[in-house]
């Protein structure tokens, strides 16, 4: 049997995750068309490929998700990903929660070293956990994100809020 020389674009062994809070909320967070969207600004040290964001959710839930990544350096939309997620359990690295991952499946979202991005959700669906002592800088993989708070609507900043883990690769 010949196998191709080709390497695959993202295989388990090459998705990276970066857990931004140390621990889950005790509050429960709420969404809707009322409640706005959830942001954060980020940047990294080093040249990396987004491959998803990973969302709170609630077990055995349903989600309708509007989820955007900017590069606020050029003024430019990298990737729009609308749908319906159902929540399952994730473990994460710091902690076990039920959520939903936004995976940008063959889109490139390349992301440049220095750059500020911000992500932002729209969420509709029933309340979720939420996660709680946020850091400004966490280090993953040799990789180092530093996070800041943005407008959002709906109350996620550094400290707390949505967006508990950003998938990438080197």
């Amino acid at each position: 049997m010949v196998f191709p020389k080709i390497k695959r674009s993202v295989s388990t062994g090459d998705i990276q995750r970066c857990c931004r809070f140390k621990s889950l909320s005790g509050r429960r967070w709420k969404y809707g068309p009322s409640r706005g969207q959830d942001c954060i600004l980020f940047l990294v040290d080093r040249d990396i490929k987004l491959l998803g964001v990973c969302l709170f959710g609630s077990e055995n839930s349903t989600y309708s998700v509007e989820l955007m990544v900017r590069d606020l350096k050029r003024f430019k939309v990298l990737v729009l990903k609308t749908g319906t997620f159902s929540s399952e359990l994730l473990q994460g690295n710091k902690f076990t929660y039920f959520g939903v991952k936004v995976l940008f499946d063959n889109e490139q979202v390349l992301l440049e070293k220095k750059t500020l991005y911000e992500i932002e959700a729209k969420i509709t669906g029933p309340d979720s956990t939420c996660g709680d002592n946020g850091d400004q800088f966490v280090t993953c993989s040799g990789v180092t994100f530093k996070f800041s708070n943005t407008y959002s609507s709906n109350g996620t900043n550094i400290q707390k809020g949505q967006f508990p883990e950003l998938m990438f690769s080197l």
